[in-house]
């Protein structure tokens, strides 16, 4: 069966949401053989001595033994930063996209009070990278073009791009906010740590993408191709 058409946005979206979740299992798979590694030696040796890695890593040279905090700590920043490349990779698919949808479907709601003239995209678009700023942002353009999409898709999508924004402006923890959004979800409360595993960066980086796919194929109509 053939596949639905893709605008060229969606397609360079797809490619780098496939590099970042190579990237977090790669440091993942890289992490588990650190901590197998660890254990198969003197546990009060340096961590550095146990992997039998060449090269001056300063802060390796604790004893192998805290390895498996080393590599907690690791992979909940992998996660982490995971996070917050595929936000910033759904906020470029939207700068590639929205100009020509513009062109055809003038954005009136998510232009408002940029004044006349050309239009700076790149300055515009800004604007949304604060916390919530994705969510308002595709409202806009949902506003402005009539479309509409499975609320449940973008349930799921926003609810990872929250967290994003935790990590960002609150450290990494659940505020009041967030706990009336998605508390249920995740069972947690403010003042809660977010959850940091891979499967979590699995599930957000298809999450989003399924967004996005939906949003490209709703908008294709508009862009007369």
């Amino acid at each position: 069966m053939p596949q639905p058409p893709e605008t060229p946005a969606l397609r360079a979206l797809r490619v780098r949401l496939g590099a970042t979740l190579q990237h977090l299992e790669t440091v993942d798979a890289a992490l588990a053989l650190a901590e197998q590694t660890a254990k198969t030696g003197d546990p009060r040796q340096p961590l550095l001595k146990a992997l039998a890695v060449q090269g001056k890593y300063e802060t390796l040279q604790v004893p192998a033994q805290q390895a498996r905090a080393f590599t907690n700590f690791s992979r909940g920043e992998n996660l982490e930063l995971a996070l917050l490349a595929v936000a910033a990779h759904f906020l470029s698919y939207l700068r590639a996209v929205l100009p020509p949808v513009h062109r055809s479907r003038p954005l009136v709601s998510l232009l408002a009070g940029a004044g006349a003239g050309e239009i700076e995209w790149d300055r515009l678009l800004q604007r949304f990278e604060g916390r919530g700023g994705i969510a308002e942002l595709i409202g806009a353009v949902l506003e402005d073009t009539g479309i509409q999409l499975d609320p449940d898709i973008g349930r799921q999508a926003h609810a990872y791009l929250a967290m994003r924004d935790l990590y960002l402006y609150n450290g990494g923890l659940v505020d009041e906010e967030f706990a009336k959004l998605h508390g249920e979800t995740w069972n947690v409360q403010p003042g809660h740590k977010l959850p940091k595993h891979l499967k979590l960066g699995r599930t957000a980086i298809r999450a989003v993408e399924r967004l996005a796919v939906s949003l490209d194929a709703a908008l294709r109509p508009l862009l007369g191709e």
